[in-house]
Order: C-alpha cells, then structure tokens, then sequence
C-alpha cells in the first residue's frame, strides 16, 4: 500500500463506461474522463445526442458510443455485452442515465412511476450487476475498481410544493440507497459512490432557467450554478487515489443548497435539482422577543435557549399545519402526513 498520493495522476489505459453520456451533466463527465486518459464508452437511447458528442470529444481522447435503452432489461444486458466486448476490465462504471417526469398530483400516471423508476434504479442496479466481472477483474488493493452512480439533492429533501417531480425525486433517493447497499456489499473490492448534484445548464434545469440564470443563482448560497469542472473534479476524485478510503458516500454538489435550512411556509424555492429558499427570521428567535413569558408563569422573565427553541418548533409546527389545511393550497393532498400525531419532516 502506497503511503502518499501520487501526483500526475492520470486513467491511462483504463477503461470507463457513462450511461447518459450524449449530453449534460453525462457530457461534463466524459471530457473530463478523456482528460485523465482514461478510454471511454458513452451509451444514450439517442444516436444523434451520441454523434454530436463523439465528434465533438473525440479530439479529447479515445471515445466511442452504443446505443442503448436502460428502462429495459434487454438494453441493459445489449449495453453490458458490449462493454464486454471491448474489454475484460472496467474500472469506472458512472451511472448517469436519468429520466424525470412532471404532472400534477391529480393527474400524475402510474406510467411516470414505472419509467423513471425502470432507468433511475432498476436500470442502476441491473448493469452495475451485469458489470461485475469486468469492474472485479479491474480492481486492485490499491486501485479498487469504481462505481459512481448520479443521484440529486431532490434525493436529499423533498422539492418545494408545485415542484411534481414525485417519481423522480423519489428514485433519487432510491440512487442512494442502492449506492450504500451496494458499497457495503462489494467493499472492499469495488467502491461505490453517488454525487447528489445540483443546479447544472442542463436539458433538465432548463426549466429553472426560465426566469434567468441570476434569479436561479440568487438561491444558491454560492450565487451561481455548477460548471463542467465541479462535476468533472467531483468524478476525477472519486476516481482517484485520493479516494480509496471512501466507499458509500454521497456527496451534495450543490453549492450550499442542502446545507441550507429550509421554511416550509416558503413557496419560491426551485426543484429538480434546483436551489432551497431565501429563509425567513423565524419569530422569536431574538431574547428581546421572548421576553413576557417563559411558559412557567413568569412575566417579564426571558426564555433559557432550550425552552425558546421548543417553543419555536412547536409555533413552526402549528403554522406549517395550518398551510397545509388552507383550502386550495398547492400541498392540500400531504394533509394527512402532518397529523399531530405524526412528526412531519417537512415540519
């Protein structure tokens, strides 16, 4: 075992695969991965998304695609064959191919569920399976063999109401699951790790765009969104042997999004893997507006830090059911989740 980092260190002669590599966050990935040296393969359901991308990284290094629909197992397996095909090694699998649907809660398709679930985790888990052989051929006891899959902080906490992504931030969360069953089940041969990005110009965050990226870039406690370099040195990282002692992680690049606390009450925070809300002072949270009572009798008295925090979850907890009961408000079908009989996340 080395003792140091090395410095210079490059993916030469390594083989890595990208699912979803024919554009966005997929693209960022690929050329950093050229970059390293590293021999990459990029698979997408669209040949000219793929094209584009080949012909425009493959100054960067040696690139290749193959066309593949990861909602299907037979996708899977025609993708896994291929890679096998090429190499009995693979020692960085990026699992990277994403779907996202949005509709309305009334109107919201059991159809949306099986799709984005069928690509953002079965369709993980199954070619991260498939490539067990190759990613176990690859590894070393100093150079473990790499798993990085891409989840989202919509993963990490629920998207602001009107936000209706529910299949897809909940496959984010079902990403890092899998990624942290997955590392504990093939350490200490393989690491497996997720990135849980935010904001990034992309297809998907095109939405979030449509007010401008500065109003975008207000709500995220860096003032601005991810570039290529952010997640391309993410990836190199993981890749690296800097990270050999990790396994399991996932890793918020977000710009401070998720480190941010959230007012339910707020409604102007962005979803998909946009920012949290500007938050609000909270009522008395200063000594001179506690001051009058302490809950014990005494008028005039100030609050002790503990009784005053108590007294502000329980305030908070009473306002954000009281938005939950207002008639026609955007969250009305979650009424039942913020029971006073249950504690509610959001709350």
């Amino acid at each position: 075992m080395t003792d140091s980092v090395p410095s210079g260190y490059r993916l030469d002669g390594k083989l890595a695969l990208v699912t979803g590599g024919g554009r966005g966050i997929g693209r960022m990935i690929t050329r950093g991965l050229l970059d390293q040296g590293a021999r990459v393969v990029i698979s997408s359901r669209k040949q000219a998304d793929l094209d584009a991308t080949v012909a425009e990284l493959s100054s960067r290094g040696d690139v290749s695609a193959f066309v593949a629909d990861l909602s299907t197992e037979q996708g899977v397996q025609n993708l896994a064959a291929h890679v096998q095909g090429l190499s009995d090694t693979l020692h960085v699998l990026v699992n990277n191919a994403g779907a996202n649907w949005g509709a309305g809660i009334d109107d919201f398709p059991a159809s949306a569920w099986d799709r984005v679930l069928s690509v953002n985790v079965k369709g993980v888990f199954g070619l991260t399976q498939a490539l067990l052989p190759q990613l176990r051929a690859a590894s070393t006891d100093d150079d473990p063999a790499r798993v990085i899959n891409i989840g989202s902080i919509d993963g990490l906490r629920a998207p602001a109401p009107g936000i209706n992504n529910f299949s897809y931030s909940a496959s984010k969360a079902g990403v890092h699951m899998v990624t942290q069953h997955l590392a504990t089940t093939l350490a200490p041969r393989i690491l497996v790790n997720a990135i849980a990005p935010g904001p990034f110009e992309t297809k998907m965050t095109e939405v979030l765009m449509k007010n401008g990226r500065e109003a975008l870039e207000s709500h995220v406690p860096l003032r601005r969104i991810g570039r290529p370099a952010d997640i391309s040195g993410t990836v190199e990282f993981l890749t690296g042997p800097g990270s050999t002692y990790i396994t399991g992680a996932i890793l918020p690049l977000d710009g401070g999004i998720v480190a941010r606390p959230v007012d339910p009450r707020d409604r102007s925070r962005p979803g998909l893997h946009g920012p949290g809300p500007v938050l609000r002072p909270s009522r008395g949270t200063e000594p001179s507006q506690a001051r009058g009572h302490d809950g014990g009798g005494r008028p005039g008295s100030t609050l002790c830090p503990s009784r005053l925090r108590a007294r502000q979850r329980r305030a908070d907890g009473i306002d954000c059911l009281r938005d939950q009961l207002t008639p026609g408000s955007e969250v009305e079908p979650d009424v039942a989740r913020h029971s006073p009989h249950r504690r509610s996340p959001r709350c």
